[in-house]
């Protein structure tokens, strides 16, 4: 047996976590919502953030039904990867 602590964790907005933003752009594709209108929306939801700088999405399979799998990857505002003096938060 292992001794496992759960404390719950008061967030603000769903915008502070990108497991948040995943489970929730996730949700909305099962929803059946286009992937670009959930970008779009997300987007403006970001804007109104001020600490996040930006965000990149990338979604792959079968989007809106279609009968070929493709990925498709959207991002705003600035998303180095290659700088390692912001905190990057992954999900």
């Amino acid at each position: 047996k292992t001794n496992t602590l759960i404390r719950p964790v008061k967030i603000a907005s769903v915008y502070q976590s990108a497991s948040l933003i995943a489970q929730e752009i996730s949700w909305k594709l099962e929803q059946k919502k286009s992937f670009r209108q959930i970008c779009k929306s997300t987007f403006q939801e970001i804007e109104k953030c001020q600490y996040v700088k930006g965000i990149r999405i990338c979604c792959s399979g079968r989007l809106n039904g279609a009968e070929i799998a493709k990925t498709e990857c959207k991002k705003y505002g600035e998303t180095s990867l290659h700088v390692f003096s912001n905190q990057i938060d992954y999900a």
